[in-house]
């Protein structure tokens, strides 16, 4: 069952990227995309692997904790410090704010904005509305 979940899950994943690189490219959909695939991936196949290990009773018995257990934790580590990594790596595509695509245009007559001008509340750290 899981692995029906994981193969449905890359499947929209894939289709929802497509689908949207090309209209949002100026956004680094990759930078956003990479990491919940590798994430998905990574899942998969350490939990496949440490399966096997905990089978062959690889990681040894420690007191009370079986090779199941000790495997599972393993697992669980490898996981944490992998999200973490990649955690890093999606920050820096979130992290990113297109100057083009906040300033709007001046009109060349008046010399003021012709829309709104939301600037202050994205480089303030604001949400860019007005006071909600």
């Amino acid at each position: 069952m899981s692995t029906v979940s994981t193969l449905l899950s890359m499947y929209g994943l894939v289709v929802i990227f497509r689908a949207s690189r090309t209209h949002l490219s100026h956004f680094s959909l990759v930078l956003k995309f990479v990491p919940l695939q590798a994430m998905l991936i990574f899942d998969v196949i350490q939990t496949l692997v440490f399966n096997v290990l905990a089978n062959n009773d690889i990681p040894e018995c420690v007191g009370q904790l079986g090779p199941r257990v000790r495997g599972t934790n393993f697992n669980n580590l490898l996981l944490v410090l992998e999200s973490f990594l990649l955690c890093l790596l999606a920050r820096r595509g979130y992290r990113m704010v297109p100057p083009d695509h906040i300033i709007d245009p001046v009109d060349p007559v008046q010399g003021t904005n012709t829309a709104k001008d939301y600037t202050d509340g994205y480089q303030n750290g604001g949400l860019g509305y007005d006071d909600v």
